[in-house]
């Protein structure tokens, strides 16, 4: 599955923009958006990411961290 597939269409359509971004080489800092668990709840993430290159200097991929901050988000409503 696809990492759109795991979102509400509004997010999937932004970062789907922003992931196609990083594939031309850009790199990704701080990215803050929300994914949907199994059971529909939202969990609010931070992804940072950099593009990953063939020997020809062709993108082929992507390499990142995501940070769950769903509690932070929570503490920041209060």
């Amino acid at each position: 599955k696809k990492f759109t597939d795991f979102q509400t269409p509004e997010y999937a359509a932004r970062d789907l923009g922003v992931f196609t971004q990083l594939l031309q080489g850009n790199t990704l800092k701080a990215l803050e958006t929300v994914h949907l668990s199994k059971n529909g709840k939202e969990i609010h993430l931070l992804f940072f990411a950099n593009t990953l290159v063939d020997d020809a200097g062709k993108p082929t991929g992507a390499r990142g961290t995501a940070y769950n901050i769903t509690d932070r988000k929570k503490a920041e409503r209060l």
